[in-house]
Order: structure tokens, then sequence, then C-alpha cells
């Protein structure tokens, strides 16, 4: 078998486990035998359990994002951009759905461990800060632009949790029509306000 498939294989499997038993219940010996490869092959690949965790809830998340980034419509209205982002998320495959909700958990400090937990608030920081960046040069610098923007990226968080963390079944319009509806009344009271 070629290195990189035992690679992939004992993180689907790792992904499988963690998110059946979460990360205490699941001891690196059943990955290893879920991945059907022993301990030293394991531990070529990653030192112990929680690089292997880290791997998978950080770098491999990060991975999906990106992924997912670069299959954005950028050229379309921003309201169009950020319905795609939520739908996106609703339309993972089960690996990414899996990857994506263990990282939500360890961001919200319910697995893994405080190092994890840094790095993805990092992240989240910048990623929070680069939307209400893109919001601004739509809606202009200003305390109102400032808030809303928070605003619109909580609603979005909302939306992602719901789909990712309890698989609810938020339908397209619906989606389509909340991100569309916060936009605009945002729109006319910084409008107003200005």
């Amino acid at each position: 078998m070629e290195e990189g498939n035992l690679r992939k294989r004992i993180m689907e499997k790792a992904v499988a486990l963690f998110s059946e038993k979460g990360y205490h219940g699941t001891s690196i010996r059943e990955i290893a035998a879920a991945a059907e490869c022993s301990l030293p092959m394991l531990y070529y690949y990653f030192k112990n359990k929680n690089d292997l965790y880290e791997e998978i809830v950080y770098v491999e998340f990060l991975k999906i994002n990106e992924k997912l980034k670069s299959e954005l419509p950028v050229h379309l209205h921003i309201k169009e951009i950020y319905t795609a982002y939520v739908l996106q998320r609703k339309r993972l495959s089960e690996y990414e759905k899996a990857v994506y909700k263990m990282a939500l958990k360890a961001w919200m400090c319910i697995e893994g461990n405080a190092e994890i937990q840094k790095k993805l608030k990092e992240w989240e920081e910048s990623r929070i800060e680069f939307t209400k960046n893109l919001l601004k040069k739509h809606w202009g610098d200003s305390e109102a632009s400032d808030i809303f923007g928070s605003i619109f990226v909580r609603m979005l968080e909302n939306m992602v949790d719901k789909i990712v963390l309890i698989n609810e079944d938020i339908p397209d319009e619906q989606i389509r029509a909340e991100i569309f509806l916060i936009f605009d009344a945002a729109s006319r009271m910084i409008n107003n306000a200005g």
C-alpha cells in the first residue's frame, strides 16, 4: 500500500472513532486496529494521539476551509457569496462534515486541548476580521458597519453550527432569505445612520 493511502486511511478511521467516542474515549491502539496498521506504522506518521487529532481538527479543517473558499463565486454580490458560503457547509461530504464538527467542538472547548483551541480561536478571529473588512468595503467604515458586521458574522456562525453540529436541515431558500434580510436591513440602517 502506498504511504499516502495509509496515512489517509489512518486519518479517516481516526475521524470516525473520534466522532463516535470523542477524543478522550478513543485510544491510539483502536485507531491503528481500525486502520489495519501496526502501532509503529501509525507512529511513523503521527507522534501521538494529540498530533493525529491536531492534524485533523486544525490542519485538515483549514484545508477544507481553503478549498471551500477557493470555490466561492467571488464575482457575485456579497449576499450571494455568503449564501454560497453557508450552502457549502450544508453540502460537505460525510468526512468533511465530521472534521468540521470535530473542529467546532475543539473551538468551543468541548474536546481537545488548550493548544488546539488557541490555534482555532486565532484562525477564527482572523476569519471574522476578514469578513468584517469585506463588509466594510460594502457598507463603509463606521461604528454601525462594525456592529452590523459582528451581527452578520454571528448569524452565519449560528447557521453553520446548526447545520454541522446538530445536522439541522435548513432549506436553501430559508438560508438565502435570512442572509438577504439581515444584509439588506443592515444596509438600510447603516445608510440611515450616515
